[in-house]
C-alpha cells in the first residue's frame, strides 16, 4: 500500500477504508450487490452507534520514529501525561499509547463540563476492565450534527516486534450467524498476514 488511507464512517452505518485522494484506493459499494468493493462493513448508523466498545481506536508505539505535526494552529486534540490511563500495565512498563473514541448523541452534553483544555465528558462504562472506574474523556464537537466525539488515552504494553508502528481499529458488525468482524489497519504489515492484498487501484 503506497497511498494514505482514512477510516470513513458514513451516516447509514457503512464503514470503510478509503483514500485521501479520490480514485487511488479501492473503496465504496458495488451498486449491484451492495457489498464493499474494498475493505468495509455495515454496522449501526452513526446516529445510533454501538456502545459495547469504542467507535474507533488507535494504538501507536515508537513515537520517536514519527513526524511531529507541522500545523500547530489547527484544531487538534492533545493528550498530556496527566490524561493517561494505564491498561494492563504499570506506568513503568508502558511502551505504547492507545486512544479510544466514542460517538455520543447530543443529549450527553448534559454530563459535559468545561475545563482548562476544552470540554470533557465523565462516564462509567458497563463491562469496562475497571468496571466501577470513572473515565474522563476529551470532547470533539461536530458542528451542526446531532452527535459528538469523546475519547481518552491509555498507556499499554505492545507485543509487536517492529520498533515502531500503529494499529487503527474501526467499528464492528455481527451477522445473522453471530460471527463478528472489525475493521483494522496495521503498519507495518503483521507477520500473521502474509497474503494481505493491497487496496491500491493500480495493483487491483
Amino acid at each position: 500500500m503506497e497511498d494514505r488511507v482514512k477510516l470513513s464512517y458514513h451516516p447509514d452505518g457503512f464503514v470503510q477504508f478509503s483514500g485521501e485522494i479520490g480514485g487511488k484506493v479501492i473503496s465504496g459499494k458495488d451498486f449491484t450487490t451492495g457489498l464493499p468493493k474494498g475493505i468495509g462493513l455495515t454496522t449501526k448508523t452513526i446516529y445510533k452507534p454501538v456502545f459495547s466498545g469504542p467507535t474507533f481506536g488507535l494504538t501507536v508505539w515508537g513515537l520517536d520514529d514519527f513526524d511531529k505535526t507541522k500545523n500547530e494552529t489547527r484544531n487538534i486534540v492533545i493528550f498530556e501525561e496527566n490524561d493517561w490511563y494505564y491498561r494492563g500495565c504499570s506506568p513503568e512498563k508502558a511502551t505504547s499509547w492507545f486512544i479510544e473514541f466514542f460517538v455520543f448523541p447530543v443529549r450527553y452534553w448534559a454530563a459535559a463540563r468545561k475545563g482548562r483544555c476544552g470540554f470533557s465528558l465523565t462516564l462509567s462504562f458497563y463491562g469496562f476492565e475497571a468496571s466501577m472506574g470513572v473515565i474522563e474523556m476529551k470532547i470533539i464537537e461536530l458542528p451542526n450534527q446531532p452527535i459528538f466525539l469523546a475519547g481518552f488515552a491509555n498507556r499499554s504494553r505492545t507485543k509487536w516486534t517492529a520498533p515502531s508502528g500503529w494499529v487503527l481499529a474501526g467499528p464492528g458488525e455481527v451477522d445473522e450467524t453471530g460471527l463478528g468482524r472489525v475493521l483494522h489497519a496495521y503498519y507495518p504489515k503483521p507477520e500473521f498476514f502474509p497474503k494481505a492484498t493491497p487496496l491500491d487501484r493500480k495493483q487491483g
